[in-house]
């Protein structure tokens, strides 16, 4: 059974096997649907074609433990990475105060300010 996961194009090193890409294989330069990198070229050309590849780990020549490790390591992005368009105004934490006043026989007895 393959096994199969999702790399991005930075991660790419020499001797994975490319199961797929991110777009039909038609719309690429790339001749075999599934081969191994061997080149540096490779590798660039497949950072200018694709955001990320499907590697078969089982016919990868590198070992699946570093191609596992650099899927579990990839470093998140932050929510302005990802919606570049958007601005997103920073968290504010809104605080009020709230006056208590407490009467005892028709007369102020005390007054609490109450921060939330």
């Amino acid at each position: 059974m393959a096994d199969i996961v999702k790399v991005l194009c930075t991660d790419l090193e020499k001797g994975m096997h490319v199961a797929s890409l991110d777009r039909p294989w038609l719309e690429t330069s790339f001749v075999l649907q599934g081969f191994e990198i061997k080149t540096d070229e490779d590798i660039t050309r497949l950072r200018n074609a694709c955001n990320y590849v499907y590697s078969d780990c089982g016919l990868s020549k590198l070992d699946e433990s570093i191609t596992r490790r650099k899927v579990r390591n990839r470093p998140r992005k932050t929510t302005q990475e990802i919606f570049p368009q958007k601005t997103l105004k920073p968290y504010e934490d809104i605080m009020i105060d709230l006056y208590v006043v407490s009467t005892r026989n028709g007369h102020k007895a005390s007054v609490s300010r109450l921060r939330c």
